[in-house]
């Protein structure tokens, strides 16, 4: 039976109608929507489906993920350049990829905080030590400052103070280091979120004749944590321990390489910077862990 002239018309102007994104509703004519980028032929989707979208995105070679992760790891402040430059749709976001590996760094402390592969194993027992010492001295001292007050607060405080430090002690060594790692472990992760926009800070103070925004500087330090973690992971490893404990070496060596290629100065320049970056770093990691130490020992940990 032949078609009706009626029928091969409608057919005819269903064929020249563009056809619309499902999603945006603009004409498309490819694989792909121009405006908005949402796939033209859709389909149910099936567990394969996810699968191998996952696996195409994320774990192949050719995908995202492995292309990010080479430039990153062989190509010091590449990414940062590139993505600043605008060379972006080839590589993981930068959010996305600082949580996803941070996630992982992190989770495999939380399952090892007592492992001699974990590297907060690598805090030394004497700065512990050291530090519960000379926080039981000052909260002795402001108790014997105010002692002629028995019902002051500040003599209420040094007391207590000094009872949860004097119970610490009273710990064996290895479940006093147990608390204060399980501690830093727990609170790293959030730590974290103040010493990124911090070393970003630091750029942009040390950089500031560059005169860039400080999201470009942020866009650094999140490439360098993305890469000191995997570098820190190592740490996992049964690698010799002369290579464990220069791990900060590496990282150190890759932040002068970055500062090089994305902010362009001589080496003077970059040197003085980089020291100068290490240092203020150096300090607010060590009050990051100090202020762990004072909350297990504030905190409901000890009992």
């Amino acid at each position: 039976m032949n078609p009706s002239t009626s029928e091969v018309r409608a057919a005819v102007v269903a064929d020249a109608t563009p056809a619309r994104c499902a999603d945006c509703g603009a004409p498309v004519t490819g694989h792909y929507c121009a405006n908005c980028g949402q796939e033209t032929h859709i389909e149910t989707p099936t567990v394969r489906h996810f699968l191998r979208e996952f696996v195409d995105q994320y774990i192949a070679l050719e995908g995202k993920l492995g292309r990010t992760l080479r430039v990153l790891l062989t190509q010091p402040g590449q990414l940062t350049l590139d993505y600043l430059e605008g060379r972006r749709q080839r590589y993981v976001r930068p959010l996305k990829l600082y949580l996803t590996i941070s996630l992982l760094f992190f989770g495999a402390i939380g399952l090892l905080p007592d492992s001699m592969t974990n590297p907060l194993a690598r805090i030394d027992p004497k700065a512990e030590n050291q530090a519960l010492f000379e926080f039981k001295q000052d909260a002795q001292k402001d108790a014997d400052l105010h002692g002629g007050a028995a019902d002051g607060v500040a003599t209420e405080l040094g007391k207590k103070l000094t009872d949860r430090v004097e119970r610490l002690a009273q710990l064996p060594a290895e479940e006093q280091h147990r608390l204060l790692r399980a501690k830093l472990a727990n609170d790293a992760p959030y730590a974290m979120f103040f010493l990124l926009p911090y070393f970003a800070l630091l750029l942009k103070w040390l950089y500031r004749k560059q005169r860039l925004r400080y999201g470009a500087h942020l866009l650094f330090s999140i490439h360098l944590h993305c890469f000191a973690f995997i570098v820190l992971a190592a740490g996992f490893l049964p690698l010799p321990e002369v290579v464990r404990t220069r791990l900060d070496w590496i990282v150190l060596a890759y932040l002068f390489f970055a500062l090089r290629r994305v902010y362009g100065l001589g080496l003077k320049s970059t040197l003085w910077r980089l020291a100068a970056l290490y240092a203020l770093y150096v300090v607010a990691i060590t009050a990051t862990a100090v202020s762990g130490i004072l909350a297990t020992v504030l905190g409901g940990e000890v009992a």
